[in-house]
């Protein structure tokens, strides 16, 4: 239904590049298109400005925002069209991006705990913000398990565990998960009530 395109990594281009990198994207492609901004695996961002002009391209319709400052957030959406979509690529953030006027998740954890993150989504949407936060933060230790080595090592053994998959197995250079931290995630999904 869209393509996910991720700003441009290595290069290290300057906003102007960026800008035409996703204005041509848009331009040649019959999809709709979501800006995918990760700084932490890119290193180049994308600023307000250059996602404000990029918001005024009708194929370009939201962002996920990958960088885990909800500050940021009401920024974007101050300088964006009105039916610009902000979806957050933060799950540690989630609820707090829920809580800045973000409308949804492209999240590694909603694999491991979908019915938790449907909840607060709904929660949020019904304004019960209690309800969202409170049962956020009895998965903090698990976001924080989730990325204790780099995405998708963790969620695929977890999933491993939970028998969804047969093997964590990885193309290099990633590998699978380090044992010792592996245990660490069960013993946490555990508690959870993720593993019985």
């Amino acid at each position: 239904d869209a393509a996910l395109v991720v700003v441009p990594y290595y290069n290290k281009p300057p906003q102007r590049g960026i800008y035409q990198h996703f204005r041509q994207v848009a331009e040649q492609s019959d999809f709709s298109v979501f800006v995918y901004n990760v700084p932490g695996r890119t290193v180049a961002s994308i600023d307000v400005d250059t996602l404000q002009r990029l918001s005024e391209i009708p194929q370009i319709i939201g962002i996920k925002e990958a960088t885990g400052k909800v500050d940021l957030l009401k920024e974007m959406k101050s300088k964006t069209r009105k039916n610009f979509i902000y979806l957050s690529g933060d799950d540690g953030t989630y609820v707090e991006f829920l809580k800045a006027g973000g409308q949804g998740v492209i999240s590694v954890a909603s694999h491991v705990i979908p019915k938790a993150m449907r909840n607060w989504t709904d929660w949020a949407n019904r304004s019960e913000w209690h309800k969202s936060v409170e049962d956020s933060l009895k998965y903090n230790k698990l976001m924080e398990l989730l990325f204790v080595e780099a995405n998708p090592i963790p969620v695929k053994k977890a999933l491993q565990k939970m028998g969804f998959i047969l093997t964590a197995e990885l193309r290099l250079p990633l590998v699978e998960m380090d044992a010792d931290l592996a245990k660490m995630l069960f013993s946490e999904m555990k508690d959870c009530g993720v593993l019985t």
